[in-house]
């Protein structure tokens, strides 16, 4: 199941980077794959899908850091430089990012 599920995961962010892709359908894929991660994650970091696991991180990652974030200086909190609730894949990306670092 585990490398089936990688499979998926591997093949959402690679049609998420593929050009033409409207950006709402990429948010879509992009959130669903770290939607997931919670769910799954632990499983997979103690598993002999490690290595592969962390492929898929880092695609994820790579991904995320493509999107277009122009909107971005409209709805920034002035105290805190960090993206407001309201952009839930970037926001996700974050707390992904600090689990994963722990």
């Amino acid at each position: 199941m585990g490398a089936s599920l990688l499979r998926l995961f591997d093949t959402f962010i690679a049609t998420a980077a593929e050009p033409g892709v409207k950006p709402s359908m990429r948010d879509f894929l992009l959130y669903t794959v770290m939607q997931c991660l919670p769910w799954i994650g632990l499983s997979f970091n103690d598993s002999k899908d490690e290595v592969e696991f962390e492929r898929i991180l880092d695609l994820l990652e790579t991904e995320i850091e493509k999107r277009e974030k122009h909107y971005m200086p409209a709805v920034r909190v002035l105290v805190e430089r960090q993206p407001p609730p309201s952009d839930r894949v970037h926001g996700l990306s974050l707390v992904t990012d600090q689990e994963h670092e722990e």
